[in-house]
């Protein structure tokens, strides 16, 4: 359920900045992580690193899958390199709040 809110509340942002609709691999990547296919979504994700390993947005997926799938400690280190990086979106520190409320700390 959350990951098809999230999915929409995605779409939706998009459309409202104009840009195209999703990549093939996003919807993709959506589907997966809404039937909770963690390997099959982080297949595609990493697919998709190795061809632009510097894109911010898979790499936020890449902490996503990585969260939602438990590997907090990786989703953790993750987040940490893309903030280190792009500190400017509000997402990714709300990513790693996530992941820090989901490892019980505060």
């Amino acid at each position: 359920m959350i990951f098809r809110l999230l999915a929409v509340v995605w779409i939706f942002v998009s459309l409202a900045q104009g840009q195209q609709l999703a990549p093939r691999w996003r919807e993709e990547v959506q589907r997966r992580t809404e039937a909770r296919d963690w390997a099959a979504a982080m297949q595609i994700v990493d697919r998709e690193l190795a061809r632009a390993p510097q894109h911010m947005e898979l790499r936020a997926w890449h902490a996503r899958i990585l969260t939602w799938s438990g590997a907090l400690p990786e989703a953790e280190q993750e987040y940490g390199e893309i903030l280190a990086t792009a500190s400017n979106d509000p997402d990714n520190w709300a990513g790693l709040a996530n992941v820090y409320s989901r490892e019980g700390r505060t």
